[in-house]
């Protein structure tokens, strides 16, 4: 069958996800809120599904609505129904984005290490993928974030794998001087302490992503929106997205959670706590290197030895954790092959998780 296949699938490796288990693990390896949507939201959602031989509302434009409520974009204004598109979570919006705007041999600008689909979405559109490496410290090196010439570019921010924030002024410096489409991937922004969203009323090469996934609880439901003030952009955004992508289910729970959002903060405002709490206990191993995060994980490396020694101890204690029924994110390849990505859970959780980390971490230094 593969001579019916396109070309490039013939070399191209798929996004690989976060292991899914059943029932009974401690699972801190796919970024998922640790706490369930408040029961008021649950409720609105068991009561908004009565119809569901009907197709959904084609531009979710009760959630577009409840968004232009809610959010605001700086202190003079909120945001407007006409600059937002809802999607099928980020991934869709991802998608959405390259379809519109990347022809093949497109150059598309991003950041290494950061979130894998954005080299998948470049090998489905035959696009060129620019990776700039991090810096060390995984900040961005902003001469060349700035000199780097494409088509797209994008940010991930709080960025995944490490959590650290894209400052602003950057972000603005790249959309003044980029001849091109600046995309900032702010899935887990509700966890950080600033946005870029602001910059949407300065430039209009500016697109904004954000999901209901991460600080929504709503991962299962597959909903997210972008934003962007430049009207050609939405609309062009709107041509190309599927009729009917968002379903009843996801548009029900999204608005129902936009409605009782003071208590969605609440629980932002836990994991928040606990994410500072959980980096403390870290903090206190001194065989591992903690990074900074403005996100709902944690990056750690382990720091005993030489490269090959570390990533030595790193796989043993990952397979260790595994047999006690712990996950977390670890990486195959350079320049992750000596980290773990540690989602913030539950504070039971956290604490298991800690003790447990000290006692493979000796069995990995015992060889």
């Amino acid at each position: 069958m593969s001579q019916y296949f396109r070309k490039f699938m013939a070399k191209f490796k798929g996004y690989v996800p976060g292991e899914q288990p059943e029932a009974g693990w401690i699972k801190l390896n796919t970024n998922e809120n640790p706490y369930e949507p408040p029961a008021s939201v649950i409720n609105d959602l068991k009561n908004g599904l009565k119809d569901l031989r009907k197709y959904p509302d084609i531009d979710a434009n009760e959630v577009k609505k409840q968004l232009a409520f809610n959010v605001r974009v700086n202190k003079e204004s909120s945001l407007k129904m006409d600059s937002i598109v809802v999607g099928a979570g980020e991934d869709e919006l991802l998608d959405l984005i390259f379809k519109t705007f990347i022809d093949k041999n497109d150059r598309v600008v991003f950041f290494s290490p950061s979130y894998g689909m954005y080299k998948v979405l470049c090998d489905i559109y035959d696009a060129v993928p620019v990776e700039i490496p991090l810096n060390p410290d995984f900040t961005i090196p902003e001469q060349k974030a700035i000199s780097t010439p494409g088509k797209l570019m994008i940010f991930c921010s709080p960025n995944n794998p490490d959590g650290s924030r894209v400052p602003n002024d950057l972000i603005a410096k790249v959309c003044e001087t980029f001849k091109g489409i600046v995309a900032v991937d702010e899935a887990y922004i509700d966890f950080a302490e600033d946005s870029a969203l602001g910059l949407t009323t300065k430039y209009n090469n500016l697109i904004i992503l954000r999901t209901f996934s991460k600080s929504y609880s709503m991962a299962s439901l597959r909903i997210g929106y972008i934003v962007s003030l430049n009207r050609d952009i939405i609309l062009g955004i709107r041509k190309v997205k599927q009729p009917y992508n968002v379903n009843m289910a996801a548009q029900v729970a999204a608005l129902a959670a936009l409605k009782h959002q003071s208590e969605v903060d609440e629980t932002i405002k836990k994991v928040k706590n606990e994410r500072n709490r959980l980096v403390g206990m870290l903090k206190q191993i001194p065989q591992i290197q903690v990074f900074p995060t403005e996100s709902n994980f944690i990056l750690i490396k382990i720091a005993v030895g030489n490269d090959e020694t570390n990533q030595k101890i790193n796989q043993k204690i990952f397979w260790e954790l595994k047999k006690r029924k712990i996950l977390v994110r670890t990486y195959p390849e350079r320049p992750l092959y000596e980290f773990q990505r540690i989602t913030v859970g539950k504070p039971e959780d956290d604490d298991k998780f800690v003790q447990v980390f000290k006692e493979c971490l000796e069995i990995g230094l015992s060889g």
